[in-house]
Parts: C-alpha cells; sequence; structure tokens
C-alpha cells in the first residue's frame, strides 16, 4: 500500500509564482538587507528581489 505524503502536491509548472535561488553572503551584509527592507516595509526577499530587477533594467 502506498502511503500518503503530507502537504500541498506540487503545483503545475504555470502556477509557480516564483523560484528559489540560495546564495551566501556576509552576515553585516545580511544585516544592512533586513534593515533596508524593513525601511521599506518589505520581506527581505522580496527587497532583494526587487533590488536585483532593478539593477537588470538599469543594465548594470
Amino acid at each position: 500500500m502506498k502511503t500518503k505524503k503530507m502537504g500541498r502536491p506540487p503545483l503545475p509548472k504555470e502556477q509557480v509564482r516564483s523560484v528559489r535561488i540560495t546564495f551566501r553572503v556576509t552576515a553585516a551584509l545580511r544585516k544592512a538587507l533586513e534593515k533596508r527592507a524593513k525601511q521599506e516595509r518589505e520581506s527581505l526577499g522580496k527587497y532583494i528581489a526587487g533590488v536585483l530587477q532593478s539593477t537588470i533594467e538599469r543594465g548594470e
């Protein structure tokens, strides 16, 4: 007998909203990013994504 898996089943690819990217930063950089994200009233992930997106759009 097959056991049921816990949690929500994976979404189809067309319904997935984002992908996860993992990278390392120094503790000081993380603290600075968290501070700026809090000032902007955004989550850390959304803040970093916004910074990356604006950098790409400017062509840097």
